[in-house]
């Protein structure tokens, strides 16, 4: 088995000098894929492609995930050229990233993070220009007193009437853009803090998924669907107005599932993690304790509420302190804040940087203790299939305890966990999004530019990750 034979190079101290001789075929491997992106994942104008076989769907919602991977590799002309392609079809955030005439504010962060790196990379006009252009499309139609709503529709031009902890991601890049657009980051304090001081965090000390603005909707969500698991996850908003008409049946009763959803309970992998880490953002940006210590009550209950003895679970609801849903993404997303905390943030009291550690070490010997007889870790707890793109950010987040602790066993399971997605999930025509025992296979075009962060972290190996490579390892 793989992960025999490696264990066997590391023990004879090899492993290190094998790796060094291999970059040159770590690269190729790279290209190689990097190739297959660019010529077989794209659509008939020429726009990278969010499925495979390409269709009319493109990937810039999803733009940060390839944009720091491609610059890493050299590729800035080919993502240029995307900047081109969406000028002279006269595209924008609007007419790329919207779906089925819904604009869902948690998915444009990385068309604004993706537009920011190639123009802090190139100063090209063209890419700032649709930067400037979406932020004031934002702050015009989605920002309001303190607010920032969850969609907009565009038939209608209104916007929902609730927010979802999710869109922090939008805030976070506005922090990083803040030199560029001042204004922006002022309006996402507001936003942020007043997320911190809603009922909901004030009592949990975590962010909900989704929360309406005082109205009947409201009381209805924290009397009556509160204490229940969601009935349907991810949900995508819709407006009963959308039309602008009398709605058809179908989207009504859409309309009314969707208002019967619970949005009064925790995720943690994406509603929660990425309000952690915009806190911490924040924190960095500002070294206002206001941003530290909400990240360390954040940290305190997550821990409390989805951790249980190295099993992370994904979801957890208050009222009744149930959770479901253990498996590999929410503990390497819990693993990376509680490294980051313990990196970026100086006092940890009332947590001391010791805990997190070992709650980090904890989490990582859990996952490393299922993995397969394919030596991947199971997606979910106890399953017998992996997915790609958790092994990649499993690795990463070995990488990270190895170089806060010092367990240099750790980057060990990283660089083997690495070379063993690479192998497990290859084929010519691009890499599987699952391993194991999986009935029906997909090639995903933007798992394959997620593993370019794979092949990034076998180059980058030996180097430390905090803090020169903290921006292209971080999760988007």
């Amino acid at each position: 088995m793989i992960f025999q034979e490696n264990r066997q190079r590391i023990d004879s101290g090899i492993i290190i000098m094998e790796i060094a001789e291999s970059d040159i075929g770590i690269k190729q491997k790279a290209k190689e894929l990097i190739n297959i992106i660019k010529t077989r994942f794209v659509t008939a104008d020429g726009f990278l492609a969010r499925t495979y076989p390409a269709g009319e769907r493109t990937l810039f919602d999803n733009f940060d995930d390839i944009m720091p991977f491609f610059l890493f590799f050299d590729e800035t002309d080919f993502l240029l050229e995307q900047v081109r392609i969406i000028r002279k079809k006269k595209g924008s955030m609007l007419s790329l990233c919207a779906d089925d005439g819904v604009l869902v504010t948690r998915n444009i962060d990385e068309w604004f993070g993706g537009l920011y790196s190639l123009w802090m990379s190139t100063g090209d006009e063209d890419t700032h220009d649709l930067l400037k252009e979406s932020v004031e499309f934002v702050l015009e139609h989605l920002v309001k007193d303190g607010f920032l709503s969850a969609a907009f529709y565009t038939k209608s031009g209104t916007t929902a009437s609730y927010y979802e902890s999710w869109s922090s991601g939008l805030l976070e890049v506005f922090c990083e853009m803040r030199k560029e657009f001042p204004y922006a980051f002022q309006e996402s304090q507001k936003i942020l803090k007043n997320w911190v001081e809603s009922e909901y965090f004030r009592k949990h000390s975590l962010f909900p998924y989704r929360v309406y603005l005082p109205s009947v909707l409201a009381t209805v969500q924290e009397r009556f669907l509160s204490g229940f698991f969601p009935v349907r996850r991810h949900s995508k908003p819709v407006s009963i107005r959308q039309d602008g008409k009398k709605n058809p049946v179908k989207q009504t009763v859409k309309w009314l599932v969707f208002l019967a959803t619970n949005g009064l309970y925790s995720q943690l992998m994406k509603s929660n993690s990425t309000c952690a880490f915009t806190l911490l953002e924040f924190y960095r940006a500002t070294q206002d304790k206001f941003w530290s210590d909400s990240l360390l009550k954040w940290a305190s209950s997550a821990i409390d509420s989805f951790c249980d003895c190295g099993k992370v679970y994904m979801e957890f609801v208050p009222k009744t302190c149930h959770k479901r849903d253990a498996g590999i993404t929410p503990a390497f997303i819990l693993a990376d804040i509680l490294c980051d905390i313990v990196y970026f943030v100086d006092d940890c009291k009332p947590l001391c940087k010791d805990k997190l550690l070992s709650v980090v070490k904890e989490i990582l010997d859990y996952g490393w203790r299922s993995r397969l007889n394919n030596g991947m870790i199971p997606y979910i707890d106890g399953g017998d299939f992996a997915h790609i793109d958790s092994q990649v950010d499993f690795a990463v987040s070995l990488r990270r305890y190895s170089e806060l602790s010092g367990e240099s066993s750790y980057k060990d399971k990283s660089i083997d966990l690495t070379q063993g997605v690479i192998k497990q999930h290859y084929s010519p025509g691009g890499y599987f999004t699952y391993s194991g025992k999986i009935a029906n296979n997909t090639i995903d075009p933007k798992y394959n530019a997620l593993l370019l962060k794979g092949f990034a972290n076998l180059i980058t190996i030996e180097k430390p990750l905090y803090p020169g490579y903290y921006s292209l390892f971080k999760d988007r």
